[in-house]
């Protein structure tokens, strides 16, 4: 009887417990990871605390302990109400445990501690969040400023101008490959080695391979609606429209393109001298180039500078930091606006445009904590009425670590324009300020300003 008490009280203890199934994720715990500052470049202005516990019955809990210590983390940024300009340092973890009943129920307490820090010197402010070599150094500590925005946009404008005006000269002169040797070139490209990821759930390797497969056919014209009638919100009056795929680069033939289909994602079929849609951080300018030091990325360089061989005449860029946590975090009913989901068996995340009128006629459970991928699948031909509707899908990507590719059917990470910072996501959890190495290469999926 009393076993059946200690067991009662334990469920109820974890029915209470602080972090419920919120599965949000962020990587490393240091913010200022590959940054040199100086005391004179900014000002200490407080120190931030976030918190999360955990019950556990019988060892078993809704959360592990590095989740636990995320939330925390998360908890920890959601307190600090950053402002611009301002960032965290100095991040640390810790974990306890405190026994109630032995062997029965334990609950577990994450808590991270940081300091807030505010820039001074605004070139210090710009490294810190992104160094650009064709830009001006401070977009994102001023991600509210229109003038300075404008100014960026200028110059990224001109310089668009520019390259592709040099790249059309460059093409009139040189035959293109005939259709036929395109498709013995994605034909060598799919017959390279396929690893699988070992925790996989039944289907998905044939899923991603079909993802690959499609994702590495010739370049085609974009079929998916890049309107003006289809925005999204990422800054208060800024409104973007999404590229049609991720962004890949034939580095055989040193071309750029977006994938034909949003759920496409190359995977382990990544290629340094084939096809390619995973990068080092900022490498518009060198695509191919991989090492172990996250210092040989310093530097910012647009890849939406490129002239993109199906992407129109349209000035592509890549979204910053705040940019992304707008979205998915601040713009007018955000948290319903986006969740985990399967498109044609692949595993990503779904963002809903801000005109999308909800609900949705398909089956659609929000973003909310412990929603998972498998809780909305959608296939080939479900998908294709949603994209219709503006809708962006982001796949899994996995991530590659000096070229070498880690879980591609699980795991998806985005740059944004912001140093070491990524958009990233699995199939049960979301993070859109994830801190991650500037050498680990990572998806890049564009947008361009809403006219």
């Amino acid at each position: 009887m009393k076993r059946i008490i200690y067991l009662f009280l334990a469920v109820i203890c974890l029915i209470v417990s602080g972090c419920g199934v919120n599965s949000t994720s962020y990587q490393n715990s240091n913010n200022n990871t590959n940054v040199m500052i100086q005391d004179s470049q900014f000002r200490y202005v407080k120190k931030v605390k976030g918190e999360c516990n955990q019950m556990y019955v019988f060892g078993a809990g809704l959360l592990d302990k590095g989740t636990l210590t995320n939330n925390a983390i998360q908890d920890m940024y959601d307190k600090a109400n950053l402002k611009d300009g301002q960032a965290i340092i100095n991040i640390t973890t810790t974990v306890s445990k405190k026994i109630y009943f032995p062997l029965i129920a334990t609950k577990r307490f994450a808590t991270a501690y940081g300091m807030v820090i505010e820039f001074t010197d605004k070139n210090a402010a710009g490294r810190h969040h992104s160094t650009r070599r064709y830009a001006a150094t401070d977009d994102d500590a001023t991600d509210n400023d229109s003038k300075s925005y404008e100014q960026w946009e200028k110059k990224q404008r001109n310089s668009n101008e520019r390259v592709s005006a040099e790249y059309n000269n460059v093409r009139a002169d040189a035959p293109r490959r005939s259709t036929d040797s395109r498709r013995e070139s994605a034909a060598a490209q799919r017959g390279g080695t396929d690893e699988s990821a070992d925790e996989e759930e039944s289907g998905a390797e044939s899923a991603a391979a079909t993802a690959a497969v499609a994702a590495a056919a010739p370049a085609k014209e974009m079929t998916y609606p890049t309107t003006d009638k289809y925005t999204f919100t990422v800054a208060d009056g800024r409104k973007v429209v999404f590229a049609p795929g991720n962004l890949q680069y034939n580095a055989g033939e040193k071309e750029w393109r977006f994938a034909g289909n949003q759920y496409a994602a190359l995977g382990t079929k990544n290629s340094q001298t084939g096809m390619m849609d995973l990068y080092c951080w900022g490498t518009g300018d060198r695509p191919t180039t991989f090492t172990k030091f996250a210092t040989d990325f310093s530097d910012f360089e647009e890849w939406g500078r490129n002239p993109i061989a199906n992407g129109g005449k349209n000035q592509w860029r890549t979204l910053t930091s705040n940019e992304w946590y707008y979205l998915l975090n601040k713009r007018d009913e955000a948290k319903a606006r986006f969740t985990l989901a399967t498109v044609n068996g692949v595993a990503g995340l779904l963002i809903l445009p801000d005109n999308l009128k909800l609900p949705m006629k398909n089956r659609y459970i929000a973003g909310k904590g412990g929603t998972k991928a498998s809780d909305n699948k959608y296939s080939a031909a479900q998908w294709k009425k949603m994209e219709e509707k503006g809708c962006v899908f982001l796949p899994v990507t996995g991530w590659s670590d000096n070229g070498k590719i880690n879980k591609a059917e699980s795991v998806g990470y985005y740059w944004s324009a912001s140093s070491g910072s990524a958009l990233s996501f699995s199939k049960d959890y979301i993070y859109p300020r994830s801190t991650t190495p500037t050498n680990r290469g990572c998806a890049v999926r564009l947008v361009r300003e809403a006219r």
